[in-house]
């Protein structure tokens, strides 16, 4: 009946919207490029392109986007922040602090790995606690 139609449509609209925002996430590298700039300019691609070209045009637009913005992270961050999941990242039980590898001493010059052997834990492999 109707409401059959009428959830598949509410369905498919919130499925679209979701994956707009994540393509848009994406094109943001970790907020460099703020997401709303993102979505805005993408939103001007596709409204003003002609009809049969809205999609390359989004898709270039996006691809442009992505460039600035990687562009922007390596100039603010550098060398850190490119990896989504850095090896280096676990959390330690013993000072409370995520990701400094155990080495609540501050010492630069120590791994990860060698301030949680020190204290003889072993290394979680995922960055949250309790995963």
């Amino acid at each position: 009946g109707p409401n059959v139609v009428t959830t598949l449509l509410r369905s498919a609209f919130q499925l679209s919207l979701a994956s707009f925002a994540n393509v848009c996430r994406w094109a943001s590298v970790r907020g460099s490029l703020p997401q709303p700039i993102v979505v805005f300019f993408v939103s001007i691609a596709l409204t003003c392109a002609p009809r049969g070209k809205r999609i390359l045009s989004g898709g270039v637009t996006l691809l442009a986007l992505r460039s600035v913005a990687e562009a922007l992270h390596g100039y603010i961050y550098g060398d850190n922040g490119w990896e989504d999941d850095p090896d280096h990242l676990y959390y330690d039980d013993d000072d409370g602090v995520e990701g400094n590898g155990g080495n609540a001493k501050g010492r630069d010059d120590a791994s990860p790995d060698e301030g949680a052997q020190r204290r003889g834990h072993r290394r979680n492999s995922s960055p949250y606690p309790g995963a």
